[in-house]
């Protein structure tokens, strides 16, 4: 039984891959896991943006659409993880956007696989799939420069046009936070490190809101990109991942 369940969830995997060919050669894999900060004190990523109001969630935004469909033929759903997400518009919504997103990126053979091995893992939990969904479409929208989509009163034709492209990673905000504080990743390493760090943190980090911000100390910064590491393992980890960066 464990045989022939293992052996329908690479079948799934390689069906998905049939419908969305891998682009690129091998790339940055990051985890799908969605473990909070270790502090509250730890300054996210997007901490400090200038915006009037906080913006909606993904799964919100997943919510508001209305008659989704998976990216998938929901006639041929065979497993209890496409049954759980056919029957749920939110989970159906962040599927379609998930492949969307997947398309236009470069280098995610490693890490989609082991998106699709976390979500299966899930079977009918909704709750399980909203996490692993959550964490993929963040990823690949930091990696693909996709941001929220826009409201917009028609509908466009063009798919690509409903997202407003902005910077996956906004250093200079960063460093700005990060003025003035003698502990910063920033101030300790200087500009072209404290980014580099900041940028293998994320792409590594299985956190929704991980601490990759120059703002903070190195030591932090350093410590997620090794707990993410060694949640990705070492067979597909990225470069840089097991040596240290001076």
């Amino acid at each position: 039984m464990v045989k022939n369940l293992t052996n329908d969830r690479q079948e799934e995997e390689e069906s998905l891959e049939e419908k969305y060919p891998l682009k690129g050669e091998k790339g940055y894999r990051a985890g799908e896991g969605t473990t909070g900060l270790d502090s509250e004190s730890d300054i996210g990523p997007d901490d400090g943006a200038d915006s009037d109001s906080a913006e909606p969630s993904i799964l919100d935004e997943m919510a508001a659409r209305k008659s989704a469909k998976p990216s998938f033929d929901c006639a041929r759903a065979a497993t209890a993880t496409e049954k759980a997400i056919c029957a749920n518009p939110t989970l159906a919504a962040a599927d379609r956007e998930m492949a969307q997103l997947y398309k236009a990126a470069s280098g995610q053979r490693d890490a989609q696989r082991a998106f699709l091995r976390r979500r299966n893992a899930c079977g009918g939990d909704d709750g399980c799939l909203g996490d692993a969904y959550v964490a993929r479409i963040a990823q690949l929208r930091g990696l693909t420069g996709a941001g929220s989509p826009k409201p917009s009163s028609k509908p466009s034709s063009n798919s690509s046009s409903e997202y407003d492209v902005r910077p996956a990673i906004d250093f200079n905000r960063q460093a700005r936070q990060a003025a003035g504080n003698p502990n910063s990743c920033l101030a300790e390493k200087g500009r072209k490190v404290a980014e580099n760090l900041v940028r293998l943190c994320s792409q590594v980090s299985p956190a929704t809101r991980p601490p990759c911000n120059m703002a903070n100390s190195c030591d932090l910064i350093i410590s997620e990109i090794k707990r993410g590491c060694e949640y990705i393992g070492i067979d597909d980890a990225p470069d840089g991942c097991f040596t240290t960066v001076d």
